[in-house]
């Protein structure tokens, strides 16, 4: 098990971020090549930040709010506000342009934000593929609760006997687990060739190494068991899948598999083919 710090950074409105990928030692988990963990925090009212109009193309964006809400529109025309317990999932494909905000309510009133973003890598012909949009509601996203103690909200991939709503090109296990303290636990996971567990609240010992808040543990190819105990209220991501064995590009918010790709892309874009808001 290799154990990552994440680094800080401001993204956004100002907005302070934690990001354990990408970084020199780790460009990738599975299909997920960046992920962003912002807060937990509290926003008075009237003082929330977000994400101003920006383009994407080559990759699938996914935030998903543990606390608050945040409101997206695209070049689509799509428009939704996603609450606690829920994912905005976007599709740049070719390209488009959109921009995630804090929602009415947070603006309003203030409270508490915790959320993350991930970037998952489209492989092959699929980076030219048609963007779109969709919102994940808490309906949508199943939950295994059968050990007291532990909840698994399964937004992609499989878990138990359950799956989660998002599927794609990458096959990607997306995993989101809430755990009470002093709650032994010993899991056995879903055969995939790249697997990461990153702290988003509290800390743990997994498989007898300490992961503390914000850190990323990447495990073993083939590892399936993880052994977990917490001595508080912990919250922990589980994320991964088989690995893109392509070249990854990246300029931006743009990601491409060739240099070429890239100068076309960026040519698509100054000519205004991602539409606007």
């Amino acid at each position: 098990m290799k154990i990552l710090q994440a680094q800080h950074t401001l993204e956004g409105g100002g907005i302070s971020i934690a990001r354990p990928i990408p970084m020199p030692s780790c460009e990738a988990v599975g299909p997920f090549i960046l992920l962003d963990h912002i807060g937990p925090l509290i926003a008075p009212p009237g003082q929330s930040a977000g994400f101003p109009p920006h383009p994407h193309s080559g990759i699938e964006t996914l935030s998903y709010f543990l606390d608050g809400e945040g409101f997206h529109q695209d070049s689509l025309g799509n428009k939704a506000t996603t609450g606690a317990g829920e994912v905005q999932w976007m599709r740049s494909g070719r390209g488009i342009v959109h921009s995630e905000g804090p929602g009415k309510s947070l603006i309003e009133h203030g409270g508490r934000v915790h959320a993350i973003q991930l970037w998952l890598n489209m492989p092959g012909d699929s980076k030219f593929s048609d963007p779109c949009y969709k919102s994940f509601r808490q309906s949508d996203i199943p939950k295994y609760s059968k050990v007291k103690g532990l909840e698994i909200r399964i937004i992609a991939g499989q878990y138990d006997d359950l799956t989660g709503p998002l599927t794609t090109f990458s096959e990607p296990l997306l995993l989101h687990l809430l755990i009470k303290s002093n709650t032994p636990l010993s899991l056995e996971l879903p055969h995939t060739e790249e697997l990461g567990v990153f702290t988003l609240e509290g800390a743990c010992t997994l498989n007898d190494n300490l992961v503390a808040a914000n850190q990323l543990a990447l495990l073993g190819e083939n590892k399936k068991i993880l052994n977990i105990a917490c001595q508080t209220d912990t919250q922990l991501l589980i994320l991964g899948g088989p690995k893109i064995k392509e070249e990854l590009v990246r300029y931006g918010p743009f990601v491409a598999n060739s240099d070429g790709d890239m100068r076309n892309t960026v040519e698509r874009y100054s000519k205004g083919q991602f539409g606007n808001l």
